[in-house]
């Protein structure tokens, strides 16, 4: 029989000290890993859920999106009409109104083009109509380009927007009521032919009160509503194809249709005395008036209902009304 060879101790022990350092090397890489992966996920957790990475914001634009917020727009919106309409706003207000309350009532699926309504809210010390503007808006990648109504830049924004935004004859009607209209349309006062209503404060719009509360269209036209609430009360503006708007504000229970929807001369609007949603005073009475895409036009010199309207009061032949009295709407 040959003679066994015995195991070295040393070599043993060699070999133990390798398998125990590659244990080691192991269990660290291991537990570095783990603390990478700890740490990723502590901070997507303190990331901002609704604020895209640089690659998502990248692949969105890629994909002709928009990260930007409807926010954002009505944040830019608001700052153009202080810039735009502050001036006029204080000089009709008497002071400075409220914030600009801004509302997009459309826009295309792909989130590029925008529009909507504007308005500055009267302080309660005073009368007058509230200034309001549609606006329209395109994304271009960086930020929301806009223009109000009644300026170049809205009008420069009209030549381009595209039809599944605005249909044609819509935009043919808002080119005309932001550069001013040139003819004024057969007008009737705001409520049925043949009633009486009595009205006050006749220079550049008037209020009105009485009859049956209904308060109708003027003139044929397309139908917008500002400062809108949940109970249907507000401001709405009909702008007719020649480019003349009529104006009607606090108004109830106003006509539940889309903005834009044509509507036709006597079509019921809403009910006289709703509260002041735009600012103002308080009444029981409905303000109406005349408008164009850059703001109010007086009512003097102006035909409706059959009466032809002066420097505070409205005349028909020999016969004159003052404020306070009861005018009668005798059609257009």
């Amino acid at each position: 029989m040959g003679r066994r060879r015995g195991v070295n101790p040393r070599t043993v022990a060699i070999a133990a000290d390798r398998v125990s350092t590659a244990g080691m090397i192991v269990a660290v890489v291991v537990a570095l890993v783990l603390l990478v992966i700890v740490e990723r996920s502590l901070l997507d957790v303190r990331k901002p859920a609704d604020k895209p990475s640089p690659p998502a914001e990248a692949a969105e634009k890629a994909a002709g999106t928009t990260p930007a917020s409807p926010q954002r727009l009505e944040s830019r919106v608001a700052e153009l009409m202080k810039k735009e309409r502050g001036r006029v706003a204080r000089m009709v207000y008497g002071r400075q109104g409220g914030d600009p309350v801004v509302a997009v009532t459309r826009q295309t699926a792909d989130r590029m083009w925008a529009f909507g309504v504007a308005a500055l809210p009267v302080p309660t010390s005073s009368s007058a109509m509230p200034q309001v503007a549609l606006f329209l808006a395109r994304w271009e990648g960086r930020r929301w380009r806009a223009g109000l109504s009644g300026t170049e830049g809205f009008r420069a924004l009209l030549r381009v927007v595209p039809t599944r935004l605005l249909p044609a004859t819509e935009i043919r009607t808002l080119a005309r009521y932001s550069a001013g209209p040139v003819t004024q349309p057969q007008l009737m006062l705001p409520w049925q032919i043949g009633e009486s209503r009595r009205v006050t404060a006749m220079p550049a719009q008037m209020t009105f009160d009485g009859g049956d509360g209904q308060v109708l269209a003027a003139s044929d036209g397309l139908l917008y509503r500002f400062c809108t609430d949940a109970a249907g009360n507000g401001l709405v503006v009909i702008v007719n194809d020649t480019g003349l708007a009529t104006e009607y504000y606090r108004l109830s229970d106003i006509t539940r249709v889309a903005d834009g929807t044509p509507v036709r001369q006597g079509d019921y609007l809403g009910q006289t005395g709703g509260p002041g949603t735009c600012g103002g005073a308080t009444a029981a009475t409905t303000l109406f008036g005349l408008g164009q895409g850059d703001g109010d036009l007086p009512l003097s010199g102006r035909t409706l209902g059959g009466w032809r309207f002066r420097d505070g009061w409205a005349q028909r032949g020999a016969e004159k009304i003052m404020p306070g009295q009861e005018l009668s709407n005798f059609g257009p």
